[in-house]
């Protein structure tokens, strides 16, 4: 049964779960909705970098303008946007999908940029 502890995948934006170590049994579903409140197509720019990203993502995506950007951080995880593959070839253009160095650590990360354009 979807949203059960045992049946929550942290890839599938309706399981509002994720896959850090301690977290995932916890749900981050009213953190993905906090954006709920606000209008669609009210945001220029909309930035994900936290805990269950594909489920942040589904939340935000309407909240988005066309001409808006939407930054999801350390997309090297291929999963954060594997759900998304469809709707962001139809409806965005990538502006920005680079590795670059992380502060303070000897690690790379890619942080991906889309511009809504429909």
């Amino acid at each position: 049964m979807p949203g059960t502890p045992s049946a929550r995948q942290p890839e599938d934006p309706a399981a509002f779960a994720s896959a850090a170590k301690g977290m995932e049994h916890l749900s981050f579903e009213k953190y993905a909705r906090a954006i709920d409140p606000y209008p669609n197509d009210y945001f220029d720019v909309i930035l994900v970098d936290g805990r269950a990203r594909p489920s942040c993502i589904q939340q935000a995506l309407p909240h988005l303008k066309t001409g808006g950007l939407l930054v999801v951080d350390n997309t090297e995880r291929p999963y954060y946007l594997a759900a998304f593959e469809k709707i962001i070839a139809q409806r965005f253009h990538i502006e920005l999908h680079e590795y670059a160095p992380v502060a303070y650590t000897p690690d790379f990360t890619r942080t991906t940029i889309l511009r809504r354009v429909g």
